[in-house]
C-alpha cells in the first residue's frame, strides 16, 4: 500500500482496532479488568557466522526467541487472586499458569488477545497511599512467561 493514493471516500480495507478496556484471564477464569498493560514484545536473537571459505560476508541466522516481561496495572479491589498466587510463588510453589490479555471493542466484544504460556508472577508492587490526594491507588504485577502468541 506504500505509495498508493486513495480517492475521496475510498478505504484501504484495514480498520484500526481501538482498545476500550481489557480483561485478564488466568487458566480460563477472568481475574478482573485492568487499567494498563505494558507492550507484548518478542525478539529473535540474530546469530552471525562465517560460511566455509566465504570470508567476505557475514551470514546471519535465527537464534533464541525471547519474550519480555509484561506489567499489568489495576486499581485496588477485594479480589486477592493475584496476590495469593504471588504468595504461593514466594513460598516456593512455582505454579505456572496460562494468561490471556483480552482487548475489547467499544461495544464490549472481544477485539483480540495475547496469550502467555508458562507464566508466573515475578514482582508485585502496591502504590503509595496519599490521604490528601484523590488519585486511585493501584497494584502493579509483573508477569514473566516462557512464550506467547497474538490472536487478533
Amino acid at each position: 500500500m506504500a505509495g498508493m493514493k486513495l480517492g475521496k471516500g475510498e478505504r484501504t480495507g484495514v480498520d484500526v482496532i481501538g482498545v476500550h478496556g481489557f480483561d485478564v484471564e488466568i487458566d480460563g477464569v477472568v481475574a478482573g479488568s485492568f487499567l494498563e498493560c505494558s507492550a507484548f514484545t518478542t525478539k529473535v536473537e540474530v546469530r552471525t557466522h562465517s560460511h566455509g571459505s566465504d570470508v567476505t560476508r557475514v551470514h546471519k541466522s535465527a537464534g533464541k526467541v525471547t519474550y519480555e516481561d509484561i506489567e499489568l496495572q489495576k486499581g485496588l479491589t477485594d479480589n486477592a487472586a493475584l496476590w495469593d498466587w504471588y504468595k504461593q510463588i514466594v513460598a516456593g510453589d512455582m505454579t505456572r499458569k496460562s494468561i490471556s490479555i483480552i482487548t475489547k471493542n467499544n461495544d464490549g466484544t472481544e477485539a483480540g488477545r495475547v496469550n502467555l504460556f508458562e507464566a508466573w508472577i515475578s514482582g508485585y508492587k502496591r502504590d503509595a497511599f496519599k490521604g490528601s490526594d484523590n488519585a486511585v491507588s493501584k497494584d502493579v504485577v509483573t508477569i514473566t512467561y516462557e512464550y506467547g502468541e497474538l490472536n487478533g
